[in-house]
């Protein structure tokens, strides 16, 4: 999925979006409103592992990347906060592109980041294709766990367990800032990327081939578009980062991957690099799972609590909403992540009736994603 970005594209998991109310299940911290939470400062991002990703990815040293063409080096370029020095890692070969980038003298910015496509038959650029493109008008809280669980409902594949995958990618998250992170994983099957395909004409997906070009139009590749087979399928990894024991709801902190088993690799992954782990500031008591779910209601003008089915109601810390660029400080937003399905609504249905919405556990209102309006 296509994410905004600095400086060169990179992904932005936006989540957000709309209301709930029967209750099917719940994972959730206590809903006393007598509830405490730390709030958490921040103040830079975990450094990139080079030589770990280099070796996961490439199956090669810095040095030997180096001897066929990599570059390791500076230059200027530009951060959320105006000119900065960046560090670069960039190696291309027949089979790979990998680069990782960092602000140096920005270390909260959100220029910390990096992609990967394996390149034997596009296969990078295809499934990455998958995710930048179905969906259209469903919003971007599409992305979110649970749009994406609707979607891609299952987490095993024959040829691959959730576990195993989860192993089989545990060096390479663990370089990219991630060993202490929250793991969805989403099985990509034959039947399901069909079925996306068919029902978002024109999305542009491409089965991985040598023919699959990615800068063409996708109306100039789809008449070749052939269909998705078992032997093609994949498992998709989200993965979200947890400080102080809280996971990080943000739109700039998100490591993605791609397993493939047919090609017994990662063949595509987009990372930001998060937060260390920060300090904590002070306590702050915060509203309850009763106030959340009512926040949401109102926001949706829903009335009728038979319109509305909360799944689950989780406590985050946010980052990249509306209320973290009130202050300086880098100050995380303690929020109610509120997971809930529409019934009957004339707007919403089938999986677009899946919906999210944060609320501050602080003040109780909506919070929302700075960049876009939901």
């Amino acid at each position: 999925m296509k994410r905004k970005g600095i400086y060169i594209s990179l992904l932005v998991l936006l989540v957000l979006g709309s209301s709930g109310c029967q209750m099917e299940k719940e994972k959730t911290v206590s809903s006393d409103s007598g509830q405490e939470v730390d709030i958490i400062k921040v103040e830079q991002r975990q450094e990139p592992d080079n030589s770990t990703i280099a070796e996961v990815l490439l199956n090669m040293t810095i040095e030997e990347c180096k001897e066929k063409g990599g570059k390791v080096a500076t230059e200027k370029g530009y951060s959320d906060n105006g000119a900065c020095t960046l560090e670069r890692f960039d190696y291309e070969d027949e089979n790979n592109t990998l680069s990782v980038v960092r602000a140096v003298d920005d270390p909260y910015c959100s220029v910390h980041f990096g992609t990967y496509h394996y390149k034997k038959d596009q296969a990078g650029r295809a499934y990455e294709d998958t995710l930048i493109n179905y969906g259209g008008e469903l919003g971007a809280d599409m992305f979110h766990p649970y749009r994406l669980r609707a979607d891609y409902p299952g987490e095993e594949l024959p040829e691959c367990s959730k576990k195993e995958v989860i192993e089989k990618c545990q060096d390479f998250a663990e370089a990219a800032g991630y060993g202490n992170s929250v793991v969805n994983v989403y099985a990509m099957t034959a039947d399901t990327l069909n079925r996306n395909f068919k029902e978002n004409k024109g999305a542009g997906f491409g089965l991985p081939s040598g023919k699959y070009d990615v800068d063409q139009e996708p109306e100039e590749y789809m008449e070749h578009q052939k269909a998705w087979t078992k032997e093609y399928e994949a498992m998709y990894l989200v993965y979200r980062p947890v400080l102080h024991d809280v996971p990080l709801d943000s739109s700039e902190q998100e490591l993605e991957i791609i397993y493939v088993p047919k090609y017994k690799r990662i063949v595509y992954a987009e990372w930001q690099y998060p937060f260390k782990d920060g300090t904590v500031v002070k306590k702050s008591p915060v509203v309850s799972k009763e106030t959340a779910k009512q926040t949401v209601m109102t926001a949706m003008g829903i009335k009728d609590e038979k319109d509305i089915v909360f799944k689950e109601i989780q406590l985050e810390n946010a980052d990249t909403i509306q209320d973290t660029l009130l202050s300086d400080e880098h100050v995380l937003v303690p929020v109610w992540r509120v997971d809930y399905r529409l019934l009957n609504s004339a707007e919403y249905k089938g999986r677009a009736a899946y919906k999210t919405m944060l609320v501050n556990a602080v003040t109780g209102k909506k919070s929302q994603y700075a960049l876009e309006e939901y």
